[in-house]
């Protein structure tokens, strides 16, 4: 980092930054001891700006994690990006052509086809 430029936000950074690369990791080396009672998988949904950038926490395309616990191991973990349009497009957390897209798809009348945005 440049000496006059901005500190990180705390939210892209630590245990919070981002995570680059989709991964499947068997057999994890754990610190301390897993109840050998304690099965099932764990999942938390994160936002994580693939791009590595972001204006706020909860902007950032979407990453799906998940721990599988077994026997006293932690027996695999993987990652995988929610598959999006923006995502798929490559644009950034605040491109307003997908941020405020849902938003221009609200009409008053559903079933007429003339008052939709869309072509």
């Amino acid at each position: 980092m440049a000496a006059n430029a901005a500190p990180e936000p705390w939210f892209l950074s630590g245990n919070y930054a981002p995570v680059h690369d989709e991964l499947t990791e068997f057999d994890l080396e754990i610190s301390g001891a897993v109840p050998s009672e304690l099965r099932g998988t764990y999942i938390r949904n994160t936002p994580n700006p693939k791009d590595g950038k972001g204006d706020h926490w909860f902007f950032g395309d979407g990453m799906v994690h998940g721990v599988r616990l077994e026997d006293g191991k932690a027996a695999w973990y993987r990652n995988r990006w929610v598959k999006t349009p923006k995502l798929e497009r490559g644009a950034g957390a605040m491109d307003p052509e997908v941020t405020f897209r849902s938003r221009s798809r609200v009409n008053s009348k559903p079933s007429d086809p003339s008052t939709t945005t869309e072509s």
